[in-house]
């Protein structure tokens, strides 16, 4: 005979019904037949289930306790997510400024200076591509070639995501599932690279 017994019951009233199993086995001959000892060990796994489930009982009756028996054990209940923080976060993230990747050789005069503006480096008195060149490599040593979230190098059309106070610059995706990720913690969303905040 098998009882099943879950993973929160009482040790010593387990201990009792694999007791009350094995006894016949222990004993030997006895005069105490296996259709009584078969009869307490079902006893004692009701007494101890209707104890266990009293609160049961007394809010939902007889049928809520066989629906709690027989029904499949609840899911944990899901942690709700801050939505305010992760809205926040959203908006934060959507306002940054975008720029797609174009190695610097293939990058004409219009195309340099806007890289400079989203930068928030000044432009005024350069008309040659030299120049705005020498610019971008004088701010924080030049564009960067590479994520440092994903460590893959930027390919030409890829869409990057500039943070607006150290200017670094990410895969937009990187960034965002970064992020995001961060909505659900108590750390202050900032830069993965500096740790300047994001807004």
């Amino acid at each position: 005979m098998f009882i099943v017994v879950g993973s929160g019951s009482n040790p010593w009233v387990v201990a009792a019904i694999i007791g009350v199993q094995l006894l016949p086995a222990l004993l030997g001959h006895s005069s105490i037949s296996g259709e009584s000892l078969l009869l307490l060990g079902l006893s004692i796994y009701v007494v101890y289930h209707l104890y266990t489930h009293r609160a049961v009982i007394q809010a939902e009756g007889f049928t809520g306790f066989l629906s709690t028996l027989f029904s499949a054990p609840a899911a944990a209940p899901v942690e709700p997510r801050d939505s305010e923080r992760y809205s926040r976060m959203l908006k934060t993230i959507s306002s940054l400024p975008t720029e797609e990747f174009k190695p610097l050789n293939r990058c004409g005069v219009h195309d340099m200076k806007e890289r400079l503006r989203l930068r928030g480096v000044e432009t005024k008195g350069c008309l040659e591509k030299a120049e705005l060149t020498q610019k971008l490599h004088d701010f924080r040593g030049g564009p960067t070639e590479s994520c440092c979230i994903c460590c893959e190098d930027y390919a030409e059309g890829d869409v990057l995501r500039i943070l607006s106070k150290c200017k670094h610059d990410f895969h937009l995706e990187c960034l965002d599932k970064w992020a995001l990720t961060l909505a659900d913690s108590t750390r202050v969303p900032s830069c993965p690279l500096c740790n300047q905040s994001l807004s």
